[in-house]
């Protein structure tokens, strides 16, 4: 299987407030990522399959929300150590059962 044909991204969260986020992909990953970025924009949703080196690929979701919307929402870090969002929304609540999908 050759992956260089294949969208492949990896995303690399937060793991506490001020760290870096990270995003790898190869071209054609970057490129999914663009336009998926840009049916969010058009549509206020979108979705995409993407692959990781390991082939193991997965959908990734993508919403275009207001300033309201998004401080309603729980934080995004990944370490036990930051604090609880505790009854703020969570970030898949915002997503209609309709997400548009970027089939390209």
């Amino acid at each position: 299987m050759e992956n260089e044909k294949y969208p492949m991204c990896h995303l690399y969260a937060q793991k506490d407030w001020a760290d870096d986020g990270h995003i790898i992909a190869n071209k054609e990953g970057l490129e999914r990522l663009r336009d998926l970025i840009d049916l969010a924009l058009e549509k206020g949703f979108g979705r995409a399959v993407f692959w990781p080196s390991d082939m193991e690929g997965y959908e990734l979701y993508i919403a275009c929300v207001s300033k309201n919307d998004i401080n309603l929402i729980e934080l995004p870090y990944t370490s036990d150590d930051c604090p609880d969002s505790g009854e703020m929304n969570k970030m898949y609540n915002l997503f209609p059962k309709k997400v548009y999908e970027l089939r390209k």
